[in-house]
């Protein structure tokens, strides 16, 4: 459905008569934005493959990339990928412990994850740097920001670290069956 949604909004700008560019933004998220939301997110995103290839990019270069558009002929009637190039391209088990260590939890087991396909991969990013100049962060550089963001939370997570590692793997499917397989056996 999402997907869906997406694609029909860019064929209406396409047939559309107004100057359009369409950027597909690759996965986006700040370091501070880790420390909450709905939790049930974890759940869809514990049943996709833990090889799931994700690309991320940071914020700033995605702000940027929006900025150095604008007024730009050559971007006028495009569709873009903005995405943080190489140095950013990840898997979903990347980005679980990046977040999840810096809160001071546990890394994530791989029999956490499930094997559904994800609408997420690497992008082919090389036309809309060379327009828009906007890769300057890694994933590295996020990874250091998750650290500097959780670093207050990060001593009390892991004093309870057994209990929030179960808060957290509650959400993953597999994991419970998992875990009852083993019980199982």
């Amino acid at each position: 459905v999402y997907t869906r949604g997406k694609v029909a909004c860019e064929g209406m700008l396409r047939e559309s008569s107004i100057n359009w560019t369409i950027f597909r933004v690759a996965a986006s998220t700040d370091a501070n934005a880790s420390k909450g939301g709905d939790p049930e997110i974890l759940r869809v995103l514990f049943n996709a493959s833990a090889k799931t290839r994700i690309e991320y990019i940071h914020p700033d270069d995605a702000a940027l990339a929006v900025v150095n558009a604008l007024g730009r002929e050559a971007v006028m009637q495009r569709i873009l990928n903005l995405g943080g190039g190489e140095s950013c391209r990840i898997y979903s088990r990347d980005f679980f412990n990046t977040v999840f260590e810096a809160m001071g939890l546990s890394r994530v087991p791989e029999q956490a994850f499930g094997h559904d396909t994800y609408y997420s991969d690497w992008l082919d990013t090389e036309e809309s740097n060379r327009l828009l100049r906007y890769q300057h962060h890694s994933f590295e550089d996020f990874r250091c920001e998750c650290q500097t963001a959780m670093r207050t939370i990060r001593p009390w997570i892991r004093i309870i670290r057994p209990l929030a590692d179960w808060g957290v793997l509650r959400y993953s499917d597999p994991w419970r069956a998992h875990k009852r397989r083993k019980s199982d056996a």
